[in-house]
């Protein structure tokens, strides 16, 4: 998550548990309302990329078919 965060500027990293960064955090989306709205445009695009429903469905029923394929070759070859 991190990197998809930074690299497509949709909000800010902070350590876990690190209070105090992400009350500097949201004291910068606070104070700016033009980088708060380029970072939510951003995050509707990125989630819109790469969690919409069917993109994911369909790329993960491929996956399970290939596992399935794969394990079902290993058994009938031993």
């Amino acid at each position: 998550m991190r990197e998809i965060i930074e690299t497509q500027h949709i909000g800010f990293y902070y350590p876990p548990n690190d209070v105090d960064t992400l009350v500097d955090c949201i004291r910068k989306l606070y104070r700016d309302a033009a980088l708060y709205k380029r970072m939510s445009e951003n995050a509707r695009k990125v989630f819109g990329q790469i969690c919409d429903a069917d993109k994911i469905y369909d790329e993960y029923a491929r996956h399970v078919e290939m596992v399935a394929n794969d394990y079902k070759h290993r058994i009938e070859g031993v």
